[in-house]
Parts: C-alpha cells; sequence; structure tokens
C-alpha cells in the first residue's frame, strides 16, 4: 500500500505480480507437485525473468569494419606507425632520432622500408632494434646453428639429459627457457676445474649448494 500526493492510499502496482512469484513458490515447494526440472523457477529473479515478454529484433545490417584498409603487417602499415611515432617524439623531443623495438616479422618489414627509403628512414633518423625476447631468441639459435654437427646433441641424448628430439629443439630454441637453463647448467659443467664427473654427481653437488636446484 501506498499513499498518493491527495493522501489516498492506493494499492501497490506490483502486488499482483508478487503474489504471482508466491504462489508458483508455493506450489513447487509444499504441494505435492515439486519442482519438476531444472528450469521450474524456484527464485525471484528466476520467475520475473521468464514473465518477461519475448522481443524480436530486427538484425543490424551495420558491421564492424578495419580501422585501415592494409594489412598490419604491410609495409605501407609499418610507414604509417613509424611517421606517426616520429610526430608523437618530435613533437615533445625535437630532433631526436626514433629508435623502436619490433618483433622478428616487423623488424625485417622495417629492415627493408630503411633499405628503400633510406632519404627517409636512414639511420641518421631511425634505429630499429629486436624486441628483447626475440633478440634473445636469436641469439639462441646462433648458438645452435654453431652447435649443430658438433655431436652436442649426441652427447645430451648419451648423458640421458634429454631425447633426440628434445636435444634438436635446443638447437632450434623451440623453447627459450628450457634452452636458457640447459645452455647455463652446461656452461657450468664444463667450467668446473675438477674432474669430469657424472651427470648425476654434478646435480648432487649442486642441490648441495643451492637447494633450489633440486626443483
Amino acid at each position: 500500500m501506498s499513499k498518493s500526493l491527495t493522501g489516498k492510499v492506493e494499492a501497490w502496482p506490483g502486488k499482483e505480480e508478487e503474489k504471482k512469484w508466491q504462489n508458483n513458490t508455493r506450489r513447487l515447494l509444499f504441494l505435492s507437485e515439486g519442482v519438476q526440472s531444472i528450469h521450474d523457477p524456484i527464485s525471484w529473479a528466476a520467475f520475473h525473468s521468464n514473465q518477461e515478454p519475448s522481443r524480436d529484433f530486427e538484425v543490424t545490417i551495420g558491421s564492424l569494419l578495419p580501422l585501415f584498409p592494409d594489412d598490419s603487417k604491410s609495409v605501407a602499415m609499418i610507414r604509417h606507425a613509424i611517421c606517426v611515432v616520429k610526430q608523437a617524439v618530435h613533437h615533445l623531443n625535437p630532433g631526436q632520432v626514433l629508435v623502436s623495438t619490433l618483433d622478428r616479422p616487423l623488424f625485417a618489414i622495417a629492415k627493408q622500408i630503411k633499405w628503400n627509403w633510406p632519404n627517409d628512414y636512414g639511420e641518421d633518423k631511425f634505429v630499429m632494434l629486436l624486441g628483447g625476447l626475440h633478440l634473445e631468441m636469436a641469439s639462441l639459435a646462433t648458438i645452435g646453428d654453431l652447435l649443430d654437427g658438433s655431436g652436442w646433441t649426441h652427447a645430451l641424448t648419451q648423458a640421458n639429459i634429454a631425447t633426440p628430439g628434445t636435444a634438436e629443439s635446443f638447437l632450434k630454441t623451440a623453447h627459450v627457457t628450457r634452452t636458457i637453463l640447459l645452455h647455463t647448467a652446461y656452461d657450468a659443467y664444463s667450467c668446473e676445474e675438477s674432474e669430469p664427473k657424472s651427470f648425476d654427481e654434478w646435480c648432487v653437488n649442486r642441490s648441495k649448494t643451492s637447494p633450489q636446484f633440486q626443483y
């Protein structure tokens, strides 16, 4: 019940709807029918959501179009990105040489742009660098090229450190973290001044000096 502006007591407009929910809950929980399926609405929100009339919406004829007509890794887009970064940098610090980091595919395209348009994108105007991860991957891949055919993978396999397939993946840097850990462990083992020991003995000694090594 509620009072109007004139002071008259008026019935609550949603009272009938609440009675419907109460009767439905009483029917499902306290009468002999019981809950027949998970689709029987017991809660207030579930009951009233089922009472909402279905609305038919027309399918929109619009669509989300890309911001640029060219591919994001095309020469035109890389040149456009370089020009945008150049304007932003020169706005804050006029005359500064632009230094940008790129992934390997984009880095290759950027280098081609520098070679084909040296007057606009020369080394005196732009410096392109590989990203940290890709620079590390390229360095490890170079080490793998040097070790290829040296018998290093066979030594890892015979020492039961890795399977033949995993040992070959170290040369190609298929997994960066594993490759770094392997090179670090191999360097530490090969630089020891004492007589060569088995890999198991080396692991035991390393576990004594560094408890985290066994994990």
